[in-house]
């Protein structure tokens, strides 16, 4: 919007600094003109009694950004020339755009560094545990599997364990069908599989839903809700904390710190399949 100059031979209204006068204006300028309200933008421009004052208004208007930034000064001999620029705001992105990148950042999920350390430690040790349960079946390292039962010399890890006394309750004929050689290469390989994700840091999600299934199905082949159970617990044993563990990593992205998740998650496969992250 733009007021063009008046008449230089017109008689000037403004006083010598180049601001309106107070003195009354001829009749033939009041009616040339149409009054501002009194609250309006050029009614505050007029009225401005330092250039410093002249200080760009903004205002939103039908989900646009238009600013209006005034002229240097009031120019004697020239009414007020007002630029006003419109700014489209970028098209937002959808949730499903930047969801992969975003929604699992652990440093917006846990904002202290100290609690991202430790979950790091909390991933590290569960990621452990897992993977050398899957070291000693496999080569009989001697403390729960004696060498010769190792997975390598003939043993059958998953059997040995189905098949035994340490399956009790209402659930054992059950566990005592499925047992059979592909629950042993089953069950070695989800042991790899979620020790090797967990320490590194990707596949946490996979690894928290089959870590948890497999942690629940061995919970309930022990039945430790009868008398003279294995566990002291009835309700919360290491099965219920290792899969809790596992459950924390993954919602908590502890991938990120002393991991590789980040890296993870920016691959293309990943960001096309959320449930890899």
């Amino acid at each position: 919007m733009e007021f063009l100059p008046v008449d230089p031979a017109a008689p000037s209204t403004e006083g010598a600094e180049g601001f309106p006068s107070t003195r009354p204006r001829r009749p033939r300028d009041v009616a040339s003109d149409a009054a501002p309200k009194p609250h309006s933008l050029l009614h505050r421009l007029r009225n401005a009694r330092h250039r410093q004052d002249l200080r760009p208004y903004h205002r939103v208007r039908r989900s646009r950004i238009v600013e209006v930034t005034p002229a240097a000064a009031f120019i004697r001999g020239t009414r007020v020339r007002i630029t006003v620029t419109a700014v489209q705001p970028a098209p937002a992105q959808t949730a499903s755009e930047f969801a992969p990148f975003h929604e699992s950042d652990q440093k917006r999920l846990v904002t202290i560094a100290t609690g991202r350390r430790w979950l790091a430690v909390l991933r590290l040790a569960t990621g452990f545990i897992f993977l050398w349960a899957f070291f000693d079946k496999a080569f009989g390292l001697g403390f729960s599997t004696p060498t010769e039962r190792a997975w390598i010399n003939g043993g059958a890890p998953s059997q040995g364990f189905l098949n035994s006394d340490a399956v009790v309750g209402p659930l054992k004929p059950f566990f005592a069908a499925i047992a059979s050689p592909v629950t042993d290469v089953l069950f070695m390989l989800g042991m790899l599989a979620i020790g090797l994700a967990v320490m590194l840091g990707v596949g946490l999600r996979v690894s928290a839903v089959v870590g948890s299934t497999l942690m629940l199905a061995m919970y309930l082949a022990e039945w430790p809700f009868g008398p003279n159970a294995a566990s002291n617990n009835p309700l919360v044993d290491y099965h219920i904390i290792y899969a809790l563990a596992l459950i924390v990593v993954a919602v908590l992205a502890a991938g990120d710190t002393w991991g590789i998740g980040r890296r993870w998650r920016a691959l293309p496969a990943v960001q096309h399949n959320r449930w890899l992250v």
